[in-house]
């Protein structure tokens, strides 16, 4: 993950350029381990700011979208 941005700002840009991306990929896109990408995945979605689906894949939602420009705007 990048070192400058916490973990979900970096997540959450790549699904906001990327709608659709299984886990494995996300993380080869954000250079972070597929575990934690997993893990901060699945707090996002308890958030509400991504959506899980089948088999690995996530997306960013309404909120989620909304969340990255005001974490991008306090930066």
């Amino acid at each position: 993950m990048h070192a400058d941005d916490p973990p979900e700002t970096t997540v959450l840009t790549a699904l906001d350029a990327n709608p659709t991306l299984h886990v494995s990929e996300l993380a080869e896109r954000v250079g972070g381990d597929p575990r934690l990408v997993d893990q901060v995945c699945h707090e996002l979605e308890v958030d509400g700011c991504v959506r899980s689906r089948t088999a690995g894949l996530y997306s960013i939602t309404a909120k989620g979208e909304r969340r990255l420009r005001t974490l991008i705007t306090t930066r």
